[in-house]
């Protein structure tokens, strides 16, 4: 029995295909048969394989689905996760730009203050 995280389980089982349980335990082709015996077990074994197939088969599909669930979440979380180097870059350059507009601003309103003292103190 397997269990998901949900609590959701899933039973895997597998078939008796002894003689005894087939009904061919005792079968002796050297005197009179039937062979509806044969056939019966034979019906039985296909039937036991059809169904471990079909729990093969499911169990491959969850796994797959899983596996595919668990990679969509590792890139979903990377993607979120990583920085945009190209924004980052331009928005990098926009700030040193507005940092030295910054500068040459604060120069030229120091060069016009000396201009003004200057002027109001006749030199």
């Amino acid at each position: 029995m397997a269990t998901d995280a949900n609590g959701g389980t899933a039973t895997v089982t597998t078939a008796n295909a002894t003689l005894e349980a087939l009904g061919i335990a005792d079968f002796d082709v050297t005197t009179d048969f039937s062979l509806d015996d044969i056939d019966n077990a034979i019906a039985a074994v296909s039937e036991a394989r059809s169904e471990g197939g079909a729990q093969t088969n499911a169990l491959e599909y969850s796994i797959d689905y899983n596996s595919q669930a668990a990679y969509y979440t590792t890139v979903a979380k990377s993607n979120l996760e990583d920085v945009d180097i190209p924004q980052a870059v331009t928005e990098q350059k926009k700030q040193q730009a507005l940092m030295a507009y910054q500068y040459i601003m604060q120069k030229h309103k120091q060069e016009a203050d000396q201009l003004t003292v200057q002027s109001l103190y006749g030199a």
